[in-house]
C-alpha cells in the first residue's frame, strides 16, 4: 500500500532543480536515482548456509563472494544516517590463504536536499578489522543546500578491510560525510561519525574469479526526518503504523514514518524550569544553562520521551520534531539545541515555519529552543527580491528545506511562472520514478526524449495527468492555479495520502473553476493546502507563480510529509 513515504522529503532537491530551468533537468546534473537518513536493512539473499550448518562462505578454500552489507549505528540497533551510501551496492570477500579481505563500496547521496558524499573512512582502536586502505577514489560536487557554495569532494569509492574471520557480523567503523545537518554531531570529533559495518554472511553467494567492486557513481537518494517517513524496520516497530504524537500542555509535536515508533506509543513532554523544585530538574536546568552559556540570550528547555509499555524507548529511525517558539523570542534567532549529559550543547539544524521549529532527529532527550544573540543565517537571505513578500516566511521555508533554488544567485523571481512538464516533473521525481520504465509518448507534442517526456509518461499512466485535450499535454504552458490543484490532488490520490477535509467557505468564483478541477479545488482548500488571491476568489484561471507554488509545497510537506 502506498503511504506517506511517497511524500516525504524526496521534494528536495529535486525540486530544486525543477524549478530553475528546464536545463537543470535535462541534464541531470543534480539527481539522478532515488534522511541523514534512516534507511531499510537489507533483505539477505540465502546463500549456501542459508537453512543449513554449512556456512554461507567457506573459509577453507579460495575464492570470492559477494555480500550485503549496511551502516549501522554506533550504539542503537538501527541502520545508521550514512547508509544510504551503500544503497544497492554488494561488498566483495576475498579469501586466500586463510585471509580475509572484505571490498566495500560507497556512492553519492541526497537528503534532505543536500548532496554528499563519505570521504573519509577510519577504523578505531576497538574494531574487529584491521588494514583499512582506500582502493578507489572517486570526485562529487555537492549542490549548494549547506551553504551556498558548491563544494568539490574527494571520495572514497572503494575501501578494503582485513577481517579476522567470516563470522564477525559487527564492525566498529568511524566515517566522514560533510556538508551536511549531521556537520553538527561531528563538530566535537573533527568531523568524524561513529558507526559500526554491518555483515551480512548468510546473504553470501559466489562470485567469478575475475569479479572486481565497481560500485555506481549515481546520486543514492534517501530521506530525512524533515521529511522523512521510512525507518529501518527493525525491533519492536517494525509494521507499526505512521506516528503522530502532540503533547497538549507544550505543544511539542513529534511525527514518523512507518516502523519508527511502535503502536501505541505515548509522547511525554516535561518543561523545565529555573525554579524547578526536584534535583533532577534543578541539575537539568543549571546543565542547559552552562551549555548555553555565551550562545543564547534566552531558551525554553523540555525533556522529550516516548513511553510504550511504560518503558521509555527511543525511535527506530528518523523523525520529525515540532517545538512551538515560545512568545516574546525573535523567530529569526531562534535554534534548537539538544542539552548533553556533560553539559554541552549540539546545534539541530532546521526550519522556523511560522511559530514552530522544525527539525529532523533520531533520538529524543533534553532539548532546548533558543533565541540567540544573532539572527540565524538563511539562504533565502540572498535573495534581495522576496523581502516584503507575501509569501517570504513560505519562500524562505521551501528554501531552507530545499525545495526551491533561485534563478541566480541573488534572484529568486517570486512572482515568475512554472510550466506544466516542471511541475509534472518535480512530482515524478518525489515519486522516484525509474525514467527507464517509461518508454514512448503518452501525447503527441511531448515526443521521446525531452528531458520532462519519462514523467510526464508516468503521470499519464498514472492518471495524475490527463491533458489539455486533442492529445495534447502543452508541456511549455504555464500551469494555472486549477491545474495545480488538480494535478496535485491526484497526486495525493495516487500517493494514498489522507486528506484533511476542514470547513471552508466556497470561493465567489467557484462557477469559474472548470469541472475537472471542481472536486480537487474544494479537496485541496479543505486541507489547508490552496487559499485563494483576495475578496475571496481563487482566480483558476491565473497562472501559479513561483510563490505560489512554494507556499503550495510548503503547506503540503509540513502537514502531510512529514
Amino acid at each position: 500500500m502506498r503511504t506517506r513515504k511517497l511524500l516525504t522529503f524526496l521534494l528536495i532537491a529535486a525540486i530544486a532543480a525543477a524549478m530553475i530551468v528546464p536545463a537543470a533537468l535535462a541534464d541531470d546534473a543534480f539527481y539522478i536515482d532515488e534522511e541523514d537518513a534512516v534507511t531499510p536493512t537489507p533483505t539477505a539473499t540465502p546463500g549456501s548456509g542459508q537453512g543449513s550448518d554449512t556456512p554461507a562462505v567457506d573459509p577453507s578454500r579460495d575464492g570470492k563472494y559477494w555480500l550485503d552489507v549496511a551502516l549501522w549505528h554506533a550504539g542503537v540497533n538501527q541502520a545508521s544516517m550514512g547508509n544510504i551510501a551503500f544503497k544497492d551496492i554488494k561488498a566483495l570477500l576475498t579469501t586466500s590463504g586463510g585471509a580475509y579481505k572484505l571490498y566495500v563500496g560507497t556512492r553519492p547521496v541526497e537528503a534532505s536536499g543536500y548532496t554528499t558524499a563519505i570521504t573519509e573512512v577510519a577504523l578505531p582502536g576497538d574494531s574487529a578489522a584491521s588494514g583499512l586502505a582506500t582502493v578507489l577514489e572517486g570526485s562529487f560536487t555537492t549542490n549548494t543546500k549547506f551553504d551556498g557554495i558548491a563544494h568539490v569532494l574527494t571520495t572514497v569509492r572503494v575501501f578494503e578491510l582485513t577481517l579476522p574471520n567470516t563470522t564477525t557480523e559487527y564492525i566498529n567503523i568511524r566515517f566522514k560525510v560533510p556538508y551536511t545537518p549531521m556537520d553538527a554531531v561531528g563538530a566535537a570529533t573533527d568531523g568524524w561519525l561513529d558507526a559500526r559495518l554491518r555483515v551480512y554472511w548468510q546473504s553470501a553467494t559466489e562470485a567469478p574469479a575475475n569479479a572486481e567492486l565497481d560500485p555506481p557513481t549515481t546520486i543514492a537518494k534517501g530521506t530525512s526526518s524533515l521529511d522523512t517517513s521510512s525507518g529501518t524496520g527493525s525491533g519492536d516497530a517494525e509494521g507499526a503504523p505512521s506516528y503522530d504524537g502532540t503533547d497538549k500542555a507544550t505543544g511539542i509535536r513529534v511525527t514518523a514514518g512507518e516502523g519508527i515508533i511502535p503502536e501505541g506509543a505515548e509522547l511525554e513532554v516535561s518543561e523545565i524550569k529555573e525554579d524547578a523544585s526536584d534535583d533532577k530538574s534543578k541539575a537539568a536546568y543549571e546543565s542547559a544553562k552552562t551549555a548555553l552559556e555565551g550562545t543564547a540570550a534566552k531558551f525554553a528547555l523540555y525533556d522529550i520521551t516516548l513511553l510504550s509499555g511504560g518503558a521509555e524507548i527511543q525511535p527506530d529511525g528518523t523523525i520529525t520534531l515540532r517545538v512551538p517558539i515560545p512568545e516574546g523570542f525573535d523567530k529569526s534567532k531562534a535554534a534548537l539545541y539538544r542539552i548533553n549529559d556533560d553539559s554541552t550543547a549540539t546545534l539541530i539544524k532546521g526550519n522556523v515555519s511560522g511559530d514552530v521549529y522544525i527539525a529532523s532527529l533520531t533520538r529524543l532527550s533534553l532539548y532546548a529552543i533558543a533565541e540567540g544573540f544573532e539572527a540565524v543565517a538563511s539562504p533565502a537571505d540572498k535573495f534581495a527580491d522576496i523581502a516584503g513578500h507575501w509569501a517570504y516566511d513560505y519562500i524562505r521555508y521551501a528554501v531552507e528545506r530545499g525545495l526551491f533554488a533561485g534563478v541566480s544567485e541573488t534572484e529568486f523571481a517570486p512572482d515568475g511562472t512554472m510550466t506544466r512538464a516542471m511541475f509534472v516533473t518535480v512530482l515524478g521525481r518525489i515519486a522516484g520514478v525509474d525514467i527507464e520504465a517509461y518508454k514512448g509518448t503518452a501525447f503527441d507534442d511531448v515526443p521521446e526524449g525531452e528531458w520532462h517526456s519519462a514523467y510526464v509518461k508516468w503521470a499519464s499512466e498514472k492518471e495524475i495527468v490527463s491533458g489539455t485535450g486533442e492529445g495534447k499535454f502543452e508541456p511549455d504552458a504555464s500551469v494555472t492555479r486549477e491545474q495545480m490543484a488538480a494535478i496535485l490532488h491526484r497526486y495525493a490520490k495516487f500517493a494514498g495520502t489522507a486528506l484533511k477535509t476542514d470547513d471552508v467557505s466556497p470561493f465567489e468564483d467557484a462557477g469559474e473553476i472548470s469541472a475537472y478541477a471542481k472536486d480537487a479545488v474544494d479537496a485541496m482548500a479543505r486541507a489547508g493546502i490552496i487559499n485563494g488571491v483576495g475578496d475571496g476568489r481563487f482566480a483558476p484561471e491565473d497562472t501559479a507563480t513561483r510563490a505560489e507554488v512554494a507556499t503550495l509545497l510548503s503547506r503540503f510537506t509540513q502537514e502531510y510529509a512529514a
